[in-house]
């Protein structure tokens, strides 16, 4: 793995055809076939020696002034717009993940998600009450999405959920992400025009779950899945047995009160 740029916490790797804006990460591989692979916090530094000549770094974005004062900022936009300009100024070809520090990931991910032709997606773990997002896969096709936050939003996704083909993105020049919290991810989708009959399940088919927000807090016990037409039959059949369901101190919580058993978006 090669970091071709980094700049006020944005580091641009490059491996095997694979693209990874990290906000604040640095990336460090045991082996060139990517078998083992370490994530983990850095501070934000030019390193002296370089594998293979420095392209030109990205170039810092401000966020608009207009949402400096108000009470939800949306945290991380111009980061990875800034990260968007460097990858159509400087690549032809690979995929674009989005990663951050407050996750975990198994390397198997980063393994499939290489051979992206467009869009593609999978679960996300310890996210929400119901403890994943997901895409509803029905006979290998996205037929809806399970997330704790439907909203309005046509595609109810996770950050971390999802990888774009860059010959993809450079397809859409205009492809953007807007400065609305909880709209991030919808809005960039809606920009890149993908219809989720395009959309690839990775991750067996969404089956498992090889991405976790793992962060420094007690999670409860997720919502168990509702049993229903829109459920069944599709990968939450087996996503169901892979959610959190408490530590020893926790194992005989329910589900907070009010929790109907998530949120399903059927396409």
């Amino acid at each position: 793995m090669v970091r071709v740029g980094w700049v006020r916490g944005i580091g641009v790797w490059c491996a095997g055809g694979l693209l990874l804006v990290l906000l604040g990460l640095a990336v460090r591989t045991h082996s060139p076939s990517l078998h083992l692979a370490e994530i983990r916090p850095s501070t934000v530094k030019l390193h002296d020696h370089w594998e293979h000549p420095p392209r030109p770094l990205p170039q810092p974005i401000q966020m608009p002034a207009q949402y400096h004062k108000v009470k939800n900022k949306p945290r991380g936009v111009a980061n990875r717009m800034a990260g968007l300009n460097w990858i159509r100024e400087n690549a032809k070809e690979g995929v674009l993940y989005f990663a951050d520090d407050d996750n975990t990931y198994d390397i198997r991910i980063f393994e499939e998600m290489r051979w992206t032709k467009k869009v593609s997606m999978f679960p996300v773990g310890l996210v929400t009450k119901l403890g994943v997002s997901t895409p509803i896969v029905k006979s290998g096709k996205v037929v809806g999405f399970y997330d704790g936050w439907i909203a309005k939003r046509t595609f109810p996704i996770d950050m971390a959920g999802f990888a774009v083909n860059i010959r993809y993105l450079l397809e859409h020049p205009r492809a953007s992400m807007p400065y609305k919290v909880g709209y991030e991810e919808d809005g960039f989708m809606k920009s890149l025009g993908i219809k989720p009959e395009e959309i690839e399940p990775l991750a067996y088919n969404c089956t498992k779950i090889w991405v976790w927000h793992t962060q420094t807090k007690k999670n409860e016990p997720a919502t168990p899945v509702v049993r229903n037409n829109a459920t069944l039959g599709t990968n939450l059949d087996q996503i169901s047995q892979l959610l959190w369901k408490g530590s020893a101190s926790n194992s005989g919580a329910k589900p907070k009160s009010g929790s109907s058993g998530g949120s399903v978006k059927i396409l």
